[in-house]
């Protein structure tokens, strides 16, 4: 599983995924209906210093302007963070 939620300081250890599997089990034993991974940023607070985990569908550019990063001048924005997780989970990131 990994650092779900951590203080780690660079921008793509701050980025993670969650499966959601639906799976079915019946009389012939147990099959994978459907897979996905879903994008999770920890966000860590500058203004109440609380780290939380979001869903990435769930941020906001009004939580990414708060996230330590971005007063570090890294983009925070809802549209960076998904292009950024797009390049990681298709294993484009270094």
């Amino acid at each position: 599983m990994g650092n779900f939620i951590s203080a780690q300081i660079r921008l793509n250890t701050n980025l993670g995924a969650m499966a959601e599997l639906e799976i079915q089990k019946n009389n012939d034993g147990v099959k994978i209906i459907s897979a996905e991974i879903k994008g999770i940023i920890t966000h860590r607070d500058v203004l109440t210093g609380k780290i939380q985990a979001y869903p990435l569908d769930n941020y906001s550019d009004k939580l990414g302007a708060r996230h330590w990063l971005a007063r570090r001048g890294h983009n925070m924005s809802k549209k960076s963070l998904e292009n950024l997780f797009k390049k990681i989970s298709k294993g484009s990131e270094k």
